[in-house]
C-alpha cells in the first residue's frame, strides 16, 4: 500500500516537473527580424518559400511587422501563421 501511495507520488511529481519545463522551453523561442534575418532564416518560418523570403528581404525596410500584410508582401494567411515569431527590429 505504501509502496504505491510512493509511486503515485513520484509519477505525479515527474509529470510537474516535465510540464512545467515544457512550458518554459515554448517561451525561449528566438524572434526572427525581418530586417536583418537572411534568406536562410526567413524559410524557416511556416509557410515562407524561397520567393517569399526574396520579396521579405526586397520590401526592407519594415517600421512594423504588420506591414508584410499591409504592403501585399506575403498573404493574411501566413502572416498569420508567423506573426508571433517575428520582429520588426530597428537598426541601431
Amino acid at each position: 500500500m505504501m509502496k504505491k501511495v510512493l509511486l503515485r507520488i513520484f509519477l505525479i511529481s515527474f509529470a510537474l516537473v516535465f510540464i512545467s519545463s515544457a512550458g518554459f522551453a515554448a517561451d525561449e523561442v528566438q524572434l526572427i527580424s525581418i530586417n536583418s534575418a537572411n534568406k536562410e532564416v526567413l524559410m524557416t518560418l511556416p509557410g515562407i518559400s524561397s520567393a517569399y523570403a526574396q520579396r521579405i528581404i526586397s520590401g526592407r525596410p519594415y517600421a512594423t511587422k504588420d506591414q508584410l500584410k499591409s504592403r501585399k508582401i506575403i498573404p493574411a494567411s501566413i502572416y498569420e501563421q508567423i506573426k508571433d515569431r517575428i520582429i520588426a527590429k530597428q537598426p541601431t
